[in-house]
């Protein structure tokens, strides 16, 4: 939920996240985008499919229409981020193209984690 009127959607993230070399194959029929959406959360190793977003499927279940800033009230966890004074400007933060490419490293480097990479030996 982004409570912002910022024009930063779940769209803009994607198109962020292809801009920078990420695979990302859109759909332009959201039924079958919706169907692979579930179908991949199933085949998910069970370590991981229970962090998915199974239990909450349904409300992707159609496309929403798109609004400015969020339908969801953020008053609380804004109240919450003004009191731990977590952000500098004393607000909830924006979501930016580098702060979502930080995250998309970090996701990378918690996949590959332990795992070795292109050259890398591992001795038994």
């Amino acid at each position: 939920m982004n409570p912002h009127d910022d024009g930063v959607s779940l769209d803009a993230i994607v198109d962020w996240l292809a801009q920078d070399g990420h695979a990302i194959e859109r759909l332009d029929d959201y039924a079958e985008w919706y169907l692979r959406f579930e179908a991949a959360m199933r085949a998910l190793p069970e370590a991981q499919r229970q962090y998915a977003a199974l239990p909450i499927r349904h409300g992707f279940k159609e496309p929403e229409d798109p609004v400015p800033g969020s339908v969801i009230p953020s008053d609380r966890f804004g109240a919450a981020v003004r009191a731990g004074a977590i952000a500098a400007h004393g607000d909830i933060p924006s979501l930016t193209r580098d702060l979502v490419a930080k995250y998309a490293r970090d996701l990378e480097n918690l996949m590959t984690a332990g795992r070795p990479t292109v050259g890398e030996h591992i001795n038994h």
